[in-house]
């Protein structure tokens, strides 16, 4: 059975999702040096800190939508400055 979230009640762990999702977004970003790419370590300056600004204006533009979880494609070292892609897809 396909699911049509538009219509459909979806339900996962309890929780229902919402029926409309954050849009796809792409970002290419300079790393600068001192970042990391894991969301996981709280010592260290994350990459994705760097979108706190639009991360916190997002319900002004969009209302009712959740906001996209960022995250890595692949990853640099903290040391290391370069192109890296941030997604929620």
């Amino acid at each position: 059975t396909k699911v049509d979230p538009s219509k459909d009640i979806i339900y996962v762990n309890g929780s229902r999702l919402p029926k409309r999702q954050p849009h796809k977004v792409y970002f290419a970003l300079n790393k600068p040096k001192g970042y990391i790419c894991s969301s996981g370590e709280k010592e260290s300056k994350s990459v994705i800190s760097l979108f706190d600004d639009y991360l916190s204006s997002w319900d002004k533009k969009h209302a009712g939508v959740p906001p996209p979880r960022l995250f890595t494609v692949g990853r640099l070292d903290v040391a290391t400055t370069g192109l890296l892609i941030v997604t929620n897809d």
